[in-house]
């Protein structure tokens, strides 16, 4: 859906956003057709740039806002990250997910000590798969 802005003497006032259904005493704008929406300073967005781009190693800016007499251009540009954010980024989701893995097993060993149980690995006992199960002494 194309989203608008609010224009008065060339500054932006607002957008951009939906066009309102109704706006001071007008009911119905958004029926309006273009040349009456542009006399009441509503002009359409025209987007540019704004193409798909790989996160890992580029970003987007923040569009620009250019108004042509009958619609405002919003223009993207995507860049190349330079090899430090990259790098940052990367040490950045390590750490998260270090931290979550240490508090999972925290989590998990505060749990075995409140019921006062320990771990054993459950290899001589049967199980569904093969993979490696762990169970409480007391669930045995």
């Amino acid at each position: 859906m194309t989203k608008y802005f609010l224009v008065k003497d060339d500054s932006i006032i607002r957008g951009p956003i939906d066009l309102p259904t109704s706006w001071k005493n007008i009911s119905g704008l958004h029926l309006l057709p273009a040349v009456d929406l542009a006399l009441l300073g509503w002009l359409p967005q025209e987007v540019i740039g704004f193409e798909p781009f790989d996160p890992a190693t580029q970003k987007r800016t923040s569009p620009v806002h250019t108004i042509i007499a009958d619609k405002v251009k919003s223009t993207y540009i995507v860049i190349d990250k330079t090899p430090q954010e990259v790098d940052a980024e990367k040490e950045n989701r390590a750490n998260k997910l270090m931290k979550r893995g240490i508090a999972a097993l925290a989590k998990g060993i505060a749990d075995v000590q409140e019921n006062k149980g320990s771990f054993i690995v459950a290899s001589d006992m049967p199980a569904v798969s093969s993979r490696t199960k762990f169970y409480l002494k007391e669930d045995m």
